[in-house]
């Protein structure tokens, strides 16, 4: 043929493949031969297959919520229209709870989508100014408490006193948020272990359960926005999207996070250092 031919989406044993094949042509126009050129696209399907794979995911995250407030809404409109003269109180705070709770989760999926996106368009800013570190993580760790305590579950802090480091109080609040939510929400029983340590000018924070714990494969990927673990319980809500902005949040400020874990019910290690 006159024309180059293109074949897409071949498959060849695990490859993929996009073939172009081109006619070769001498000086009086004549054909004579044709060039073929072979494009591996392996790498540009399977970020494909993961992208839609994560859109399938944030799509069923983001509807139990929404379902929730349908039929929260739908049964506190229903009381308001019948013949009751007054409204139950529980019912009625139920139905708000509900609402509220809710609106909250889909908040904080919403924001971290947002988060992500800024941070892969280099656009993560942060107020950066020097505060005592160990305040922070205390004061975060005050705020977990009560969830900890319904779930009889300790939290232990360790450190050695104030360290001053140059940070954005805020998002680092963000993290220690994300990594005890974490902690305690994949731990049924045992305790939670928070220590800061520093070591030259670098400080270091680690936070210890003795939770589900985290497989060799998945601690490969945890940090990464594509990747569903196949560790975690799926019946403990959670998108994995908290690590990926804690990440960010942690290399802006010229830091590193990592996880250990023994293996799988074993607990598990969430670290992150920042320079001091």
């Amino acid at each position: 043929k006159s024309i180059p031919i293109n074949i897409k989406d071949l498959i060849l044993r695990d490859k993929a493949l996009e073939i172009t094949i081109t006619p070769v042509r001498d000086h009086s126009g004549q054909q004579r031969g044709a060039a073929i050129i072979l494009h591996d696209i392996t790498s540009e399907k399977s970020l494909e297959k993961l992208r839609q794979e994560f859109t399938a995911m944030m799509v069923h995250e983001l509807r139990a919520p929404l379902t929730a407030v349908r039929w929260s809404s739908e049964a506190l409109l229903k009381s308001l229209q019948g013949a009751q003269a007054q409204l139950e109180a529980a019912k009625l705070k139920d139905s708000i709870t509900n609402i509220d709770l809710s609106a909250i989760n889909m908040l904080e999926m919403v924001n971290d989508l947002l988060d992500v996106a800024k941070i892969e368009a280099g656009k993560f800013d942060l107020n950066l100014q020097e505060y005592d570190l160990t305040a922070i993580v205390h004061d975060e760790i005050e705020t977990f408490k009560a969830q900890a305590e319904n779930k009889h579950l300790p939290i232990n802090f360790i450190t050695p006193g104030p360290i001053k480091v140059k940070c954005d109080k805020v998002r680092i609040g963000q993290v220690l948020t994300n990594l005890l939510s974490n902690a305690i929400k994949y731990t049924d029983s045992g305790q939670v272990d928070v220590q800061i340590s520093q070591r030259d000018a670098i400080v270091i924070v680690d936070i210890k359960d003795s939770g589900l714990g985290v497989s060799r494969e998945d601690l490969a990927v945890l940090f990464s926005k594509f990747k569903q673990l196949k560790t975690f319980d799926r019946s403990r809500k959670g998108t994995g999207l908290g690590l990926v902005v804690s990440k960010g949040i942690i290399d802006a400020h010229g830091g590193k996070i990592w996880a250990n874990s023994p293996g799988e019910n074993l607990g598990s290690t969430f670290s992150f250092s920042l320079p001091v």
